[in-house]
């Protein structure tokens, strides 16, 4: 199988491991972004997707750890956290953190999130569950690393709701859930789906 690299991306390949997924083209191919600049300018198009709903902000605390502003999307029965900042955490390095909830918080209250969503400042790190990653049309999909989400009791569910991939990484292989596309009109509905069924 012929395998294509442009700069700032690395091949990968993706195929369908769930018995139930619909039948679909097995050479489809999602190359993981790995350049932090290309990161961090897809991160901030998954931010303002979120924005331009008009949430209703509230300041609000972090695990009492992180004041920011909480976005209530009252619609979609979701509260969207961003870190201005990236975080940074052991051998890991340095990595966006957004803090997902299903309550509205309250104001400059300490606010427990029910599902965090990482991206790292390259490619897919082993413990950073999100990760961003393009198809042969440029598309950019947010796509979700499974570790120990697939013991949960919610995963089936999930797997039901969203396509399930393995994403060769070079000589790892890594198993993501295919959230949703970035421009697509839905992908707000598609990231709140995934958080009120996987807290």
């Amino acid at each position: 199988m012929m395998k294509h690299s442009i700069k700032g991306h690395r091949t990968v390949t993706a195929v369908a491991i769930d018995p139930r997924a619909k039948p679909r083209d097995q050479k489809t191919r999602l190359r993981v972004i790995e350049d932090p600049s290309k990161i961090k300018e897809a991160r901030s198009e998954f931010r303002q997707a979120f924005k331009k709903k008009n949430p209703r902000e509230i300041p609000t605390n972090i695990y009492g750890r992180h004041e920011v502003i909480g976005w209530w999307l009252e619609k979609f029965g979701i509260c969207a956290c961003f870190m201005v900042e990236p975080l940074a955490r052991g051998n890991e390095g340095r990595y966006w953190w957004s803090p997902f909830g299903t309550t509205p918080p309250e104001r400059r209250c300490m606010y427990y999130p029910s599902r965090e969503i990482s991206f790292p400042f390259k490619g897919i790190k082993r413990g950073i569950n999100g990760a961003f990653a393009v198809d042969s049309r440029g598309q950019v999909f947010f796509v979700f690393r499974l570790g120990r989400i697939r013991k949960e009791a919610f995963f089936k569910e999930l797997c039901e709701s969203f396509r399930l991939e393995i994403i060769h990484d070079g000589d790892k292989e890594t198993e993501v859930l295919r959230v949703g596309a970035l421009d697509s009109a839905n992908f707000v509905a598609r990231v709140s789906e995934f958080v009120l069924k996987s807290r």
